[in-house]
């Protein structure tokens, strides 16, 4: 006698095989338009980076160190995404207060990321390259925190309008926030290089 189960799934196979189809293309269809958002943002930052070079390399270090405010930049701001993402609390106000804590949360810890990213970029700017300690250490944090200031909100925004048009912020928003801070972090960076220098 044959297992009624199994004949079953074998009968509903094809719709459950279609439903998954569709989620695979849809999800594809969402990564591609964050890769292609990247594409675009990450040629406009490196373009940037190319004409704010000689005012940014007036900081003996600043190539040193712009490496480490990308990723702890982006790294902060795509957990906070993620945490924004996957936490629906259901009333816009408790909404509401998710998105501020959410932000707020992701602001002290690039703070206190930048006070050690700063020191570390500074003592090996001093050791190895020759440069001034505290201006590296300042440059950092500046730029960290004004980034931040801008960068955080922006993304945190875009994720809950993301979300609310139907996408899968994880889909995404990683593209979008590296691509939105490597650019921010370019200009800030050079108008901060700008002041200290």
């Amino acid at each position: 006698m044959k297992d009624t189960s199994l004949a079953h799934h074998e009968r509903h196979w094809h719709y459950v095989r279609k439903r998954r189809h569709a989620r695979a293309h849809h999800t594809t269809r969402e990564m591609l338009y964050g890769q292609l958002f990247s594409i675009v943002g990450s040629v406009a930052a490196g373009l940037l980076l190319d004409i704010q070079k000689d005012t940014i390399q007036t900081l003996i270090g600043a190539f040193l160190i712009l490496p480490g405010i990308f990723e702890l930049t982006g790294s902060v701001a795509g957990a906070m995404a993620a945490r924004i993402s996957h936490r629906q609390v259901g009333t816009a106000r408790l909404e509401a207060k998710l998105v501020r804590d959410s932000v707020s949360h992701a602001f002290l810890l690039s703070f206190a990321s930048a006070l050690l990213l700063g020191i570390v970029g500074g003592v090996a700017t001093k050791v190895l390259l020759g440069g001034a300690l505290f201006s590296i250490w300042i440059s950092v944090v500046m730029t960290v925190l004004i980034t931040s200031s801008i960068g955080l909100p922006l993304i945190a925004l875009t994720t809950k309008i993301l979300k609310k048009k139907g996408f899968d912020p994880d889909n995404v928003i990683g593209p979008i926030e590296t691509t939105v801070f490597d650019i921010l972090c370019v200009i800030v960076l050079s108008l901060v290089v700008g002041v200290v220098v």
